[in-house]
């Protein structure tokens, strides 16, 4: 007996599956930008052949850009035509070891604690190696004003990470897309007729080579998005096109060509980009279309052009590193005894903090030998013992503040008293220090933050 499905599959749906149906039977290969859409184009796939009433069918070849690269590059290296291509954790290591070394080298010249947090700078070091040889930019040719001291450092550490690589007869996944489209045209390793794309909203330029190297093996490729691919029809206005982006930094990119398309057909249009996430996202959003509508705003040297869109957006008070500061030093001993990472962080480090300038290497080094732990969330006991010795004079400024909140809050008050012990509190943490005298947006947070603690006071 078939078996019937609980509900009929939509039209749309019942199309796209049709479709992925065909092209299976033709030797056709599905890549789509995540990992989440191709598991969503299997499911519509099967509910499709399951309403139709097959027991069994083709599965389609279905897979994310990661596993079709890892497939080519492990199909390459079986071949013998690339070296064996490591993975994002061996990567990671790897990466590891460089900037540790580096660290190392340099703690006479720089001091203790040259990098705040190394885990994250691998991170950061990462995703700059992949995008540079993703758009195929000269990583030791930068441009005059691009020269600082932060890229010198890249450069050194991309220079030893390729240098371990190639001591070892490694790559890593982007250079190994670097060498694929001359893999492929030799070996033939792309293996399918059709390549069809899903979900993407763009390709940097090292995929769009892969993809041309593909066409002339005789591959039909579609679904490569073009530079306005995500524009609506400009001349329907009134029309609604859904996009669907795998991440929300592929979204604000999106966006703005999506609003420099419009720009492009009419320079006096005037255009609105709705953003749920506005508290969040604004930062981002601003530095997305900086890029896309006035990349000259990000050049280094010279005055920066006005800005040709207005942001509808005032931060809260605690979006100023200066004020999240005071909150963190009024919140510090209430409540629990434990707090996260993050948290401490901002109190170790902060310039706004009593003995800043002179103590802190010695609160880098706490901070780095607590995060070494791996245990989460610190405890005040644990921050403070590390402190002691590294960090004395923060140690005893926290410990007398722990010890001043359990007392006030063991005493209620009217808020004009907590006003004056908030004010005394932060005085006594050296709060807000030097730290925001030289920016105005800064200095006018500071006041604005007064203004409230004032206005507390006379309730």
């Amino acid at each position: 007996m078939t078996p019937t499905p609980e509900r009929a599959p939509s039209r749309a749906a019942a199309t796209e599956a049709e479709w992925l149906a065909h092209l299976a039977t033709e030797g056709g290969v599905i890549v789509t930008a995540t990992h989440r859409q191709a598991a969503r184009v299997l499911a519509v796939h099967a509910e499709a052949r399951r309403h139709a009433g097959a027991l069994a069918w083709a599965r389609p070849r279905v897979a994310s850009l990661e596993q079709w690269l890892g497939t080519l590059c492990a199909a390459a290296t079986a071949r013998g035509v690339l070296p064996p291509v490591i993975d994002t954790t061996q990567s990671r290591m790897l990466w590891a070891e460089v900037l540790g070394d580096w660290e190392t080298t340099n703690v006479g010249r720089l001091g203790a604690g040259a990098l705040v947090s190394r885990a994250a700078t691998v991170e950061a070091a990462m995703r700059a190696w992949r995008l540079w040889l993703e758009a195929g930019l000269p990583l030791h040719d930068l441009p005059p004003a691009w020269a600082d001291e932060e890229a010198a450092c890249l450069a050194a550490w991309t220079a030893d990470y390729r240098r371990r690589l190639a001591g070892h007869g490694l790559l890593d996944r982007p250079l190994a897309l670097e060498r694929l489209p001359s893999v492929l045209a030799t070996t033939h390793l792309a293996g399918a007729r059709h390549l069809r794309l899903l979900g993407f909203l763009e390709l940097p330029p090292a995929h769009q080579r892969l993809l041309a190297a593909c066409t002339r093996l005789g591959l039909t490729v579609t679904g490569v998005p073009t530079e306005n691919s995500d524009a609506p029809a400009l001349p329907d206005p009134q029309g609604f096109q859904g996009r669907h982006a795998p991440d929300p930094e592929t979204e604000r990119r999106a966006a703005a060509r999506w609003a420099r398309a419009w720009l492009c057909s009419d320079p006096a249009a005037r255009i609105a980009i709705v953003v749920p996430d506005i508290d969040t996202d604004a930062v981002d959003l601003q530095r997305v279309l900086d890029e896309t509508l006035q990349p000259q705003r990000h050049y280094r040297g010279g005055a920066a052009p006005a800005p040709v869109y207005d942001l509808a957006w005032t931060p809260s008070l605690s979006h100023w590193p200066v004020v999240a500061d005071a909150l963190a030093i009024l919140g510090f001993g209430v409540g629990t005894a434990s707090a996260p990472a993050a948290d401490w962080t901002r109190l170790l480090l902060s310039p706004c903090i009593a003995g800043a300038a002179g103590e802190l290497d010695g609160r880098v080094r706490v901070d780095r030998k607590l995060r070494r732990t791996r245990i989460e969330p610190w405890t005040a006991a644990s921050v403070l013992a590390g402190a002691t010795r590294d960090a004395p004079q923060w140690a005893r400024l926290f410990a007398g503040l722990g010890e001043d909140a359990r007392v006030a809050w063991a005493n209620p008050a009217p808020p004009s008293t907590w006003a004056q012990r908030f004010q005394e509190r932060l005085a006594r943490a050296g709060w807000p220090g030097d730290a925001h005298r030289d920016d105005p947006a800064l200095h006018q947070a500071v006041q604005q933050f007064v203004e409230r603690l004032e206005a507390l006071a006379s309730l």
